[in-house]
Order: structure tokens, then C-alpha cells, then sequence
């Protein structure tokens, strides 16, 4: 069996077991990046596919360099080996190759890093009123800034949102098919209702097709595009002077650290935020500094400053 034919059996089969459509195209473009070198090597059956050529894949995609300049995160690294590699452990299951070639190639090792930016609360009022909420536009991209900081969504899951997935009434939203394929109920802030009441009431039934359930539309009434809201945080982020890297991740990252830090339960945010594991929940502890602060000033000898000395006279 020839590698293109191999892969549209697999992906066929993960569509069959109900994964994303997300999940579906990652693994797509990914092993299609691995195919297409493979091809260039004169390999194109799945038992041409040895231990050696993940090898030299991974080394491959250790070289790749970004359009700005650099080589890809360890953890990038990671993700296009792992959906290749998800490829050939189907292969094996199915008893179409003998053995697995990736089962013994060894992942990088990923450093445990810390969320790249936290936004302060000055910082996130400044981006807010950015939006020019006289215009509709402005109310709609209110709408979105304070749902995301209210909710720690993430940018897909704001992205698929019905308009009866919003429960203002019962202060809720409903995240359908999150990370994981899971479903989860996540409270809303006062404010962000607020802003989200005037977009439905104001700005969205004047935008709105009949067939159209996204929540937030373009101004042709079309469902928001995934790659637009990006570009709509990281415009008030810009414009509002933040000089801090991200976007939509921004607020996420924001919401559970204020949330840590205002006294929230680790495991309420893990659920908050929608986290399979505990562990990568516990990343906010981390961040979480105010308290570690207050701490240190009342408790290190260090945090104490000594009184200014007397200057002695001659």
C-alpha cells in the first residue's frame, strides 16, 4: 500500500471514530508534509518506512526554519512527528505493516515553560476601550473581547458558537465539542453579558441571514471567520499600546491567572478552562505571583528596607 493511500484510510477511519474536523485536517497537512518528503526520497510504500527515515524526518523538522526567522517550538516538533507517527500505530493496529518505525524514535524533551504574556487589568481595560462601540463594529468586537475574558474560551470554541449555545438569562454559555471532543458549561461575567445583550440586540439582527446560528457574524452576515479574530484581538492589542505577544490565547491565559489569584480553586479552573489534566492547569500556579509576592514581603528578611543612617558629624 502506497503512503496517500494509506493516509485516506486513515483519516477515513478517524472520521468514522468521530474526530474533529480540527483534528482531521492537522493530521492531514501534517502527514502530507512527511509524504511529500518521503516521495522526494524514492519512498512510497508504507513498508519503505523504516526507523532510519523517521530519523532523518525528525532531523528535518528540527531544520525547518519560520517565516520570521527561527526554528520551530520543541513543542511543534513534537506535534508533526506524533501525527505521523498516529498514522503508522493505525497501520500496525490494522496489521498492514509489521512494525511500527516511529515506536522507537525517541521525542524531543519539552521544557515546561510558562504562558508567553499575562495581561494586567489596566492593560485589558486599555484594549477594551480601543473598540469604538458607537459603531456596530465596535459593539461586536466588545462583544467578543469581553466573552473571551470571561469565559477563557478558546479561539475555535468562540469560533463555533451558536447563538442558542448563550444562556444570558442563566449567565452560561454552553461549549460544544471543546478540545477533546468535550462538552462543558462555563459561567458569564455581568459585563460580558452586557456587551454581548447590546451585539444581539443592536448589531446582530440587523446582520443576520435566516439560516445563519453563529454567534458572531461579519458585517456581510456571514459567520466570523477563524482567522479573523486574531486579527481583531491583536488590532486593539496594537492599538491600545500592549506590547505584550499573542491574541485571542491573551485573554485565556489572563482570565485563569486573575481567577488563581483572586482565590479560584485549581480544579474549578481546570474546568474553567475545559483542561483534561490537572497538570496543565496547574501551569497558572506558576504564574500566579501576587500572592508568592505578598508572602515574601512578609515573611524575607530581605523585604525589609533599613532605615537611612544618620549622617554623623565631624
Amino acid at each position: 500500500m502506497n503512503l496517500r493511500e494509506a493516509l485516506d484510510r486513515f483519516l477515513a477511519n478517524c472520521k468514522v471514530r468521530n474526530y474533529s474536523i480540527y483534528t482531521l485536517k492537522e493530521r492531514r497537512c501534517r502527514t502530507l508534509m512527511f509524504i511529500s518528503w518521503a516521495e522526494e526520497r524514492g519512498i512510497y510504500d508504507v513498508n519503505e518506512v523504516s526507523r532510519a527515515t523517521m530519523l532523518g524526518f525528525q532531523r528535518f523538522i528540527a531544520q525547518i526554519e519560520k517565516k520570521h526567522g527561527g526554528h520551530l517550538a520543541p513543542e511543534t516538533q513534537i506535534n508533526y512527528f506524533s501525527n505521523v507517527s498516529y498514522l503508522f500505530s493505525w497501520l500496525l493496529k490494522e496489521e498492514l505493516i509489521e512494525l511500527n518505525p516511529a515506536s522507537d524514535v525517541d521525542h524531543l524533551r519539552v521544557p515546561r515553560r510558562l504562558p508567553k504574556a499575562i495581561l494586567s487589568h489596566p492593560e485589558i481595560e486599555l484594549m477594551m476601550n480601543e473598540a469604538d462601540v458607537a459603531t456596530s463594529k465596535g459593539v461586536r468586537d466588545r462583544a467578543i473581547m469581553e466573552l473571551f475574558y470571561s469565559t477563557g474560551l478558546r479561539r475555535f470554541e468562540c469560533f463555533q458558537l451558536k447563538k442558542n449555545d448563550v444562556d444570558l438569562d442563566r449567565a452560561q454559555l454552553f461549549v460544544r465539542l471543546g478540545k477533546g471532543q468535550r462538552d462543558r458549561v462555563v459561567p458569564i461575567g455581568e459585563r460580558a453579558i452586557y456587551w454581548v445583550e447590546r451585539y444581539l440586540a443592536d448589531v446582530r439582527c440587523f446582520w443576520e441571514f435566516d439560516d445563519v446560528e453563529t454567534l458572531f457574524l461579519d458585517e456581510k452576515g456571514h459567520a466570523l471567520g477563524l482567522d479573523r479574530y486574531s486579527d481583531l484581538v491583536r488590532f486593539y492589542r496594537e492599538a491600545a499600546g500592549v506590547k505584550k505577544p499573542g491574541a485571542c490565547h491573551l485573554f485565556r491565559h489572563s482570565a485563569a491567572t486573575a481567577m488563581l489569584e483572586g482565590g479560584a480553586d485549581v480544579r474549578f479552573i481546570q474546568e474553567f478552562l475545559g483542561h483534561s489534566s490537572l497538570k496543565t492547569t496547574q501551569i497558572y500556579t506558576r504564574v500566579s505571583i501576587e500572592k508568592l509576592k505578598a508572602v515574601h514581603a512578609a515573611t524575607h528578611p530581605s523585604a525589609f528596607r533599613e532605615p537611612a543612617k544618620k549622617t554623623v558629624e565631624k
